[in-house]
Formats: structure tokens, C-alpha cells, sequence
């Protein structure tokens, strides 16, 4: 693992930390784990928009933001590890591995949970694809193309989010923040495709994707 790998780990963990500790001193009437959860939405949000914004933003200001296309890939799995981590305290806490309830039309949640899985789906396959190993033999070229899917659970996402608690967590301040994160990167694929712009992967890049860790 090299330094900047790790310290994209380390950031992303501390805006989880952040988040984490800003809900359980807010006195916002939630227990421990119900605020974790809230925790690892927000952050798990934040993290994938960031890894997905970069893509674009090397687009459009190459200069700036190229090197930092070297980060995407230790945000996205943290991202993704977050994703994973508030679907298991859900499922655990809230609905006590009852995935027939969690997964029914009498659950008002239900279909929040759909998309939230059908994102976190997309998520892991990517995440797994993103392994040196099985990047090797997918190629280069055929990983690259599997890119673009990442927008698509960002939007299954964003849907959760909607309709979670009725949209309740889209009038509290870390919901708009997190909805404003998705939106905006999901704007600056829409200007980067509009605009015709290719994204170009250094040699640095390609190797540090495909070295073994």
C-alpha cells in the first residue's frame, strides 16, 4: 500500500469519525446505534461522490485534479465498505435479520432497501473487479468500461434516500449535504459527456491499479 493509498483510507475514516461524533453529542435523541448507522450513510455518501466526482473533474480541469484520479480507488472501497456496514447495523438493529419484513410491501421502508441493495450491488462488483487479480484478467480497456455503472448506484442511492423515512432524512442538514455531494457529481459526468472529454490514465495510475497489495 503506498502513502497516498493510505491516507485516503485514514480521510475517509475520519469523516466517518466526524460524522459519528457529531450525531451522538448533537443530542438528536437516537441511540448508539442508530446514529452509527446515520454515520455510515452519510459518509458512505460522501465517499462514493468523491471517488465518482474525480473521474469527471480530471476531465474538466486536467491539470488540478489528474493525479488525484490515484485516490478513487481507496474512497470507492471505503465508500463501499460504509455502504455495507449501515445495511448490516439496519438489518441487525432495526429489523432483526428479518429480511422477509425488510423486503415486503408491509415494510414502509421497502423500497428505500431496494435501491440502497441495488446500489450496493453495483458497489461491490465493481469493488471486486477492481482487484488487482481479477482486473488482470478482465484487461485494462473492459475495466474502464465498467466504470461508468458507478453513477448508476450513485442514483439508486440517491433514490434510497428519497424515499427513506418517507424523505425524512432529506430535510435534515447532513441529508441535503450528502444529496447535494451526489447531485453534483452526477452534474459533472453530465458536463464531461456533454463536452466530448476523455478521461487519460498515466502509467503511474495503471500500475498502481494493477500492483498486487
Amino acid at each position: 500500500m503506498y502513502w497516498g493509498e493510505f491516507r485516503a483510507y485514514v480521510n475517509s475514516f475520519l469523516v466517518l469519525l466526524f460524522f459519528l461524533t457529531f450525531n451522538l453529542i448533537s443530542g438528536n435523541g437516537f441511540g448508539f446505534w442508530e446514529n452509527t448507522g446515520r454515520s455510515l450513510l452519510v459518509a458512505s455518501m460522501i465517499m462514493v461522490s468523491v471517488a465518482l466526482v474525480l473521474g469527471p473533474l480530471s476531465r474538466v480541469f486536467p491539470k488540478k485534479f489528474s493525479h488525484d484520479l490515484l485516490y478513487r480507488k481507496p474512497v470507492a472501497y471505503a465508500g463501499t465498505l460504509f455502504a455495507l456496514l449501515y445495511f448490516g447495523i439496519a438489518a441487525v438493529g432495526a429489523y432483526k435479520l428479518d429480511f422477509l419484513f425488510m423486503f415486503s410491501a408491509q415494510n414502509p421502508d421497502f423500497l428505500a432497501w431496494v435501491f440502497w441493495v441495488l446500489g450496493l450491488a453495483v458497489l461491490c462488483g465493481l469493488a471486486i473487479a477492481s482487484l488487482p487479480h481479477y482486473l488482470e484478467r478482465i484487461g485494462f480497456g473492459n475495466w474502464k468500461s465498467l466504470q461508468p455503472i458507478g453513477y448508476a448506484a450513485l442514483v439508486f442511492m440517491l433514490i434510497h434516500l428519497s424515499f427513506l423515512r418517507s424523505g425524512y432524512f432529506l430535510t435534515t442538514v447532513s441529508g441535503k449535504t450528502v444529496f447535494l455531494f451526489g447531485v453534483v457529481a452526477l452534474l459533472m459526468k453530465a458536463i464531461a459527456v456533454i463536452l466530448g472529454l476523455g478521461k487519460r490514465h498515466s502509467r503511474h495510475e495503471v500500475e498502481v491499479l494493477m500492483r498486487e497489495h
